[in-house]
């Protein structure tokens, strides 16, 4: 999953060093521990989701379940 949305967004979508891109938005998707997310950004080859909470966190820490929520949001699935 974590590779088909790179290919789709790219490695780096926050910008240049001249100025930066916004966050990735996504229809809300509520996670199995009850935060909610809806934007997303890539950097260095890695996916940061956006949570509720103001928090970054990397695609890959998710569970199987919730990456499965988050890729179909993303990807417009």
């Amino acid at each position: 999953m974590k590779e088909e949305i790179i290919k789709k967004f790219g490695t780096n979508s926050t910008g240049t060093d001249e100025w930066a891109n916004d966050d990735i938005e996504f229809p809300e998707v509520e996670l199995s521990d009850g935060s909610r997310c809806c934007s997303f950004y890539t950097y260095g080859g890695s996916i940061n989701i956006l949570d509720d909470q103001g928090m970054d966190n990397d695609f890959e820490e998710y569970s199987i379940e919730d990456q499965t929520l988050l890729y179909n949001a993303i990807m417009g699935k």
